[in-house]
């Protein structure tokens, strides 16, 4: 069985939320790596609500933002190229925000908007599902 795993990007102007998980992350293998997913674990009080919201629920848990935007999921991601990615499943949300007034919370140690190019700058860095999912997003020009 795999753990269901919420990894929502959030986008404004075709800049991503690029963060940095601190060294006090939940997930040992995450920390100090950059992200573009915001999320986490379903839990069994989830299964009485619909998909946006337990993905609402993660998304506020890690960040501040209280502006309009729009949602939607683009795909999911299964990952069994390392023992994090065998052990979960995660359903990819695009949020489009009207603002870029958002900031981190949480575990998280910092976070801005960055361009897709720059995001690329520090591909290496990347965990392993930011990278397939900038790859998918730049592929698929849902950004532009």
């Amino acid at each position: 069985y795999k753990q269901i795993v919420s990894y929502i990007v959030f986008h404004n102007n075709k800049n991503i939320f690029l963060m940095e998980r601190s060294k006090n992350a939940s997930e040992k293998k995450l920390k100090n790596k950059l992200s573009i997913g915001i999320g986490g674990h379903l839990t069994m009080l989830d299964l009485h609500k619909n998909y946006i919201d337990w993905g609402m629920r993660e998304f506020y848990e890690e960040v501040d933002y209280y502006h309009n935007f729009d949602m939607k999921v683009i795909g999911l991601i299964n990952d069994q190229s390392n023992n994090l990615g065998k052990l979960h499943l995660g359903t990819v949300y695009l949020m489009s925000g009207t603002s870029d007034q958002i900031n981190i919370t949480s575990e998280l140690k910092s976070g801005r908007l960055v361009s897709i190019e720059e995001c690329y700058s520090f591909y290496d860095q990347l965990e392993s599902w930011s990278q397939l999912t900038i790859n998918f997003l730049n592929n698929k020009k849902l950004l532009f």
